[in-house]
């Protein structure tokens, strides 16, 4: 079943099993995968790949979803990318979002403006989140395996003294 509930909503794409099924007005969406964008109603913009992916949107606009459960239980967040298994799973008002990797930012709920890096997508092992704030009042949170530490510290370090250095002149 496709577009059960579609009245005005146009240019939208469905493939899979109840995707974009409660879609009313929601414009220029595209669903693939069982489930995707299920519950979107007014959302535009929203692209969701993979089984469940968005399956809880209603009015949030211009997010990207690529995994199975990716961004899932995102209700009215904006501008949120999550790609991998589980990334974004429990965000549901957060904005400005992006993860990548296999459950990274999984647990964030309504935080804005965060980064996540997964690189190893099966190691789960030895992880940790550390945040990295720029004089914008930016918000970094790097997930990250052990190995990477060093040389992802050194780039930051290197970069803000660099910012530094060109804010002085």
């Amino acid at each position: 079943v496709l577009f059960r509930s579609n009245t005005t909503g146009k240019y939208n794409s469905a493939f899979g099993h109840n995707s974009l099924l409660y879609n009313s007005i929601g414009n220029a969406n595209s669903a693939f995968g069982y489930a995707s964008l299920f519950y979107n109603t007014t959302g535009i913009e929203n692209v969701a790949i993979g089984s469940s992916a968005l399956r809880n949107n209603s009015s949030g606009r211009y997010n990207v979803a690529v995994g199975t459960v990716a961004l899932r239980q995102n209700t009215i967040g904006e501008r949120n990318t999550a790609v991998g298994q589980a990334a974004l799973y429990t965000n549901t008002t957060g904005s400005n979002n992006s993860a990548f990797g296999y459950y990274s930012l999984n647990s964030n709920t309504t935080g804005i403006n965060n980064t996540a890096i997964v690189p190893n997508f099966r190691s789960r092992v030895a992880r940790f989140t550390t945040s990295i704030r720029t004089r914008h009042w930016l918000s970094f949170v790097i997930e990250l395996n052990l190995p990477l530490l060093y040389s992802l510290s050194s780039l930051c370090i290197s970069e803000i003294r660099s910012e530094e250095h060109t804010s002085e002149l």
